[in-house]
């Protein structure tokens, strides 16, 4: 028979409950409650307490993200080949220049291919293999070396109006190492803490390696039975 009940509680972090809706949970002939085959633990069907039209603005809240990763790579694209083109720019802050834009360039080519390949991809979400999370730490490591390259671009202007005989040939490994080196050490930190501390269960997901977006797991189909999973 079927157990109906209301829905009090949110089933993931940012899920919006809607109080009008029941969930389901099976119990069987023998007393026990329904166990999903691919988890072997008890399933709860809260196909019904999704708030459709709150996934239907997340997703064009992803679709303008997209647009404009789309937009920034092609102007990115457009500089960088300036910059390599035309020789007679080339001094350190071009160098710096290069390096920061080439920084954002290749995390907003990443994030529009984990968009296109992880978010939307739920079999992807829910193996969370090995692809998946080298992406994700690839990521990581193009978005904090921007911020240490922003950094750089900082650090070499005020360099110039305190140091007054200043080597640029000297500059540009110590920018090197900042830019490239630091975050690689950070990133490399993170991934092998993650990988220590994976997540084991699917409420434990959202601390797992990837990130999960609102309402995945709410919405996730079942291999095996034309129902959701939660």
């Amino acid at each position: 028979m079927w157990f109906l009940y209301r829905k009090k509680e949110r089933v993931t972090a940012g899920d919006r409950a809607q109080p009008q809706s029941f969930g389901q949970k099976t119990c069987l002939p023998d007393g026990s409650w329904f166990k999903h085959p691919d988890s072997n633990k008890t399933w709860s069907n809260y196909t019904t307490c999704v708030d459709l039209d709150d996934l239907k603005l997340r997703n064009q809240v992803n679709m303008i993200y997209k647009w404009g990763y789309t937009v920034s790579l092609a102007a990115l694209a457009v500089s960088i080949f300036i910059f390599f083109y035309f020789r007679s720019l080339t001094c350190t802050r071009i160098q710096i220049h290069k390096n920061l834009f080439i920084s954002l360039a290749v995390n907003n080519c990443l994030w529009l291919v984990w968009y296109e390949a992880v978010v939307d991809n739920l079999p992807v979400l829910m193996t969370n293999g090995l692809g998946c999370k080298l992406l994700h730490v690839l990521v990581q490591y193009f978005l904090v070396a921007t911020y240490f390259w922003m950094f750089c671009e900082g650090l070499y202007l005020h360099t110039l109006l305190v140091v007054t005989f200043l080597t640029e040939s000297k500059v540009m490994p110590f920018l090197h190492t900042i830019g490239w080196g630091i975050p690689a050490l950070l990133v490399s930190m993170y991934a092998a803490l993650r990988t220590a501390t994976p997540g084991e269960t699917l409420q434990e997901i959202h601390k797992c390696i990837i990130i999960v977006p609102p309402d995945i797991i709410a919405r996730r189909p079942s291999t095996r039975y034309n129902t959701y999973t939660a």
